[in-house]
């Protein structure tokens, strides 16, 4: 399962040097997971030049040495496997893609996690095809089991 980290934006300078947006929570994380690849299976090793005031990343790929280069990777989307994300040492914290896929007994299933800036929120399918969505808080997720791929939720807070 590949997992989106970024977006390659544009060329910087005439070097090959690239921005980029990072998806991750702090910026800088890109960097953590060690190569990055596409959708087509290749394979990036970055550098972090630095960071611009509005978060965007200046960064160098070892394999490109000028702007053409550069050029050719805009839009280019970045991904790592679901193994390269280091493991969680609080039970009770959760990647957003282990949550999909979740059944709740007797409802639906989590086709969705999404986070707008007001908090995270889970999209729910129920098993009759509507669509729901709730917060992802204590007051409405009253249980998750990732092992057993189940979820218990409060139906008072569904959307």
């Amino acid at each position: 399962m590949l997992l989106k980290v970024g977006k390659i934006l544009s060329p910087f300078g005439i070097k090959g040097d690239i921005h980029v947006r990072s998806y991750t929570d702090k910026a800088l994380d890109i960097a953590s997971y060690g190569d990055l690849q596409d959708e087509q299976g290749h394979t990036y090793s970055l550098k972090i030049i630095r960071i611009k005031k509005d978060g965007i990343l200046v960064v160098r790929f070892s394999h490109i040495t000028d702007r053409t280069q550069a050029e050719a990777l805009k839009g280019t989307e970045l991904f790592i496997t679901r193994a390269q994300l280091p493991n969680l040492s609080d039970p009770a914290e959760y990647y957003f893609t282990d949550l999909e896929g979740l059944v709740i007994p007797d409802f639906g299933i989590v086709i969705g996690v999404e986070n707008y800036g007001a908090g995270t929120f889970l999209t729910i399918e129920t098993f009759d095809k509507n669509i729901h969505t709730i917060p992802f808080h204590k007051e409405a997720i009253l249980h998750v089991d990732i092992e057993k791929k189940t979820i218990d939720i409060n139906k008072d807070f569904l959307i």
